[in-house]
């Protein structure tokens, strides 16, 4: 459940930003939050246990909308009983 909230609060978040990014024509500072969410979303996928490579293209493609998918599929993946991998603590 805690998945499927941060899920739609970073949706929220980002749409927000985008759609005042939009009114305001600032394409400089889109691509460097596009930028800046690869690593998060390649770091997120990590802890869940999915693919960082898969995570980080798709982070480059969608831009800051990969981290709610990636909240979004552990959503899914725990309301359909299929919890996802961690990773040990070192």
């Amino acid at each position: 459940m805690e998945d499927l909230v941060l899920a739609i609060l970073t949706l929220a978040l980002s749409v927000c930003f985008f759609e005042h990014l939009t009114q305001s024509g600032m394409d400089a500072l889109f691509i460097i939050v596009s930028l800046a969410s690869m690593p998060a979303a390649g770091y997120l996928a990590y802890e869940r246990g999915r693919s960082q490579r898969r995570w980080v293209y798709l982070a480059a493609f969608i831009g800051p909308f990969a981290l709610p998918a990636l909240y979004f599929t552990a959503a899914v993946a725990n309301l359909r009983g299929k919890d996802s991998v961690t990773r040990p603590q070192a």
